[in-house]
């Protein structure tokens, strides 16, 4: 039985998932670490890279005919596999020499951790935050109405760099690349659905801390990470997306008020915000991509945009 089963969920970014599986693969080798390689596509209409990804006989690929989202192509992948470690991995994300020999051994060596988050570079090799507290009442609504980016030594939603330095117990890591137990995983029945899109991996650690595990940032596991591969071709739908997401996840840990009280300020104050900023061009979501996204926040179903 292989050592991992590695998901990774293809959506507007074939040319990056190619890369990525082949990367892996090259990594698994030289780390010694036995595999199982699953890739979900979730619509994607790159040919020539779908091709690609169907020639490589070494591992498990699935079409979906829809996008089914993040978390649900996640289990999907998960759900085809049976090793006790599963690594869900962005395409545009891909590991460095050592990192899963690294992480496999903090989890078999730590049998109350139940979530590794390697160290997260991008393209250039620096550091990024990648770790983070879970959402409260006040940060969720500090960042609706904009405040969070005011605050002093403020990285919201992230811990501050300088965290990043060493390894360490941590509240949430990124989706990006997350090593996670199996038996974890399928007691807590996997990703919660309803988030199509961003918040799947908050709510995840939410509820593998409340289960009583450890989630731990784990440094000498790398991974270089490009990020928003699969968004950027539509930023108001990931923004519609986010907000949802938001939204969800505020009415399931907080309540049906708090969520009523937050849905307010997204259309009361940051939509006008984000709307105004347009000419000032301090924010990458402004002014008329600002007004898309609640366009398909409230009058669509802004599901198939991003991924």
């Amino acid at each position: 039985m292989p050592d991992v089963d590695i998901v990774i969920v293809n959506y507007m970014s074939g040319a990056h998932t190619v890369k990525c599986v082949q990367t892996v693969l090259d990594v698994a080798k030289s780390d010694e670490v036995g595999i199982s390689v699953t890739v979900i596509d979730n619509g994607d209409s790159d040919s020539a890279s779908l091709n690609a990804l169907r020639s490589i006989k070494s591992i498990h690929f699935i079409q979906n005919s829809t996008n089914r989202g993040f978390g649900a192509a996640c289990n999907q992948g998960a759900a085809h596999g049976s090793s006790e470690l599963i690594l869900f991995l962005n395409p545009d994300a891909t590991p460095q020499s050592g990192a899963l020999r690294s992480a496999v051994n903090f989890l078999r060596d730590h049998e109350d951790c139940a979530i590794v988050g390697p160290e997260i570079a991008d393209a250039s090799g620096k550091v990024t935050n990648s770790c983070s507290n879970l959402p409260s009442k006040a940060s969720l609504f500090l960042r609706t109405v904009g405040l969070h980016k005011w605050l002093p030594g403020s990285s919201y939603p992230y811990l501050p760099i300088d965290r990043h330095a060493q390894s360490g117990e941590v509240e949430q890591v990124m989706g990006a690349a997350m090593f996670i137990r199996r038996d974890v995983f399928e007691r807590l029945e996997g990703f919660d659905e309803r988030f199509f899109l961003y918040y799947d991996d908050v709510d995840l650690c939410a509820r593998v801390k409340s289960a009583g595990y450890k989630i731990f940032y784990l440094q000498s596991s790398r991974v270089m990470h490009i990020g928003r591969v699969s968004s950027t071709g539509n930023p108001s739908m990931a923004l519609a997306l986010h907000i949802r997401s938001r939204l969800t996840y505020a009415g399931i840990y907080f309540g049906r008020i708090y969520q009523f009280v937050l849905a307010l300020a997204c259309v009361f104050v940051e939509l006008p915000m984000r709307t105004l900023m347009g000419p000032l061009k301090t924010d990458t979501i402004t002014g008329w991509r600002a007004l898309q996204a609640y366009r398909h926040l409230l009058f669509g179903e802004p599901r198939r945009g991003a991924n």
